[in-house]
C-alpha cells in the first residue's frame, strides 16, 4: 500500500467530502418500520442557532413558538440522549413522527422540569460564549480553533451516517440540533464570516448576508421597526411640546417681561 508522510501529503492534497449535510428536518410522516432513514415533511434552510439562542428556559410559550416555528423531532433526539430523558422519556418512545399527535400538555410539564431548564440553560449558555469569544476573536483562525476546542470539549461536533430512503445517497447529519449551531458556528468562521450581534436582542449570530443586522430566520428587524415606530408618536409629542415652549419663551409680550 502507498504511503506518504504528512509534509509530502498536506491538507491541499487531500479528498474533499462527497457525502451532503441533511438540513434541519421539520416534522415527518408516521414511522414506517421498513423505512431505514424517515424523510422529513419540510427542510429549515435558516440557521437553527437564532431560535435556539431566543428559548427561554422553563417558558412555555416560549417552547410553543420554537415548536411552532422548526418543530420538535430533533429536540426528542436531543431529549432522549441527554440528562432529562426521565421528562421526556415517555413522550419520545409514544412519538410516531406525526407532531399533531403530542400531547402539549405533557410537553409543557417536560419543558417546566428542573432539570430540563438546566441543561437547555447550560447549552445555551455554552453555544452564546462561544459566539461572543468568536466575535471579540479579530484573527479568524484563533476563533475557529477556539470554537472547535471549546465544542471537542462539550461534545458538540458529532455527525451520524444515513442513506436517503429514495436515492440512496449517503449524508452526514449532525446529531442533534445543538450539535448543528456549533457546526454553523464554525463552518461560517471558516467562510470568513464573523459573529455579529443582533441589533434587536443583543444575541449573537452568523450573518447570512454582509449587511445584516438582525437574527437571520427570525422576526426581529420586524420587531425593530414596529418598536421603531410605536416610539416615533412619542417622540413628535415631545418634539410639538418643546417647539410649542420655544415659541412661547420668544413672543414678543415675553421679552418686553423680561
Amino acid at each position: 500500500m502507498k504511503t506518504k508522510g504528512p509534509s509530502d501529503h498536506p491538507p491541499q492534497y487531500w479528498p474533499t467530502g462527497g457525502r451532503p449535510i441533511q438540513p434541519y428536518g421539520i416534522g415527518y410522516d408516521p414511522l414506517d418500520p421498513d423505512t431505514p432513514s424517515p424523510k422529513p415533511k419540510r427542510y429549515l434552510l435558516d440557521p437553527i442557532h437564532p431560535a435556539l439562542l431566543e428559548l427561554e428556559p422553563g417558558d412555555t410559550t416560549s417552547f410553543e413558538k420554537f415548536i411552532k416555528q422548526v418543530g420538535i423531532s430533533e429536540f426528542l433526539d436531543w431529549a432522549y440522549n441527554s440528562a432529562h430523558i426521565s421528562a421526556w422519556n415517555e413522550i419520545v418512545e409514544r412519538f410516531t413522527g406525526d407532531e399533531a399527535d403530542l400531547d402539549h400538555d405533557e410537553i409543557k410539564t417536560a419543558w417546566c422540569n428542573p432539570t430540563t431548564i438546566k441543561d437547555v440553560s447550560d447549552a445555551q449558555a455554552i453555544l452564546r460564549d462561544a459566539f461572543e469569544e468568536a466575535r471579540e476573536l479579530n484573527d479568524l483562525s484563533h476563533a475557529r480553533q477556539y470554537v472547535l476546542d471549546t465544542g471537542w470539549e462539550n461534545r458538540a461536533f458529532f455527525i451520524e451516517l444515513d442513506l436517503d430512503p429514495e436515492t440512496g445517497v449517503m449524508f452526514e447529519r449532525p446529531e442533534h440540533l445543538w450539535s448543528r449551531a456549533w457546526f454553523e458556528l464554525l463552518e461560517g468562521l471558516g467562510q470568513g464570516k464573523h459573529p455579529k450581534a443582533c441589533e434587536y436582542c443583543s444575541s449573537p449570530f452568523i450573518p447570512t448576508k454582509i449587511n445584516q443586522r438582525y437574527c437571520p430566520g427570525t422576526d426581529h428587524q420586524q420587531r425593530a421597526y414596529d418598536r421603531g415606530r410605536s416610539r416615533t408618536p412619542a417622540r413628535r409629542q415631545y418634539q410639538r411640546e418643546y417647539q410649542r415652549k420655544r415659541r412661547a419663551k420668544n413672543t414678543p409680550s415675553t421679552r418686553e417681561e423680561a
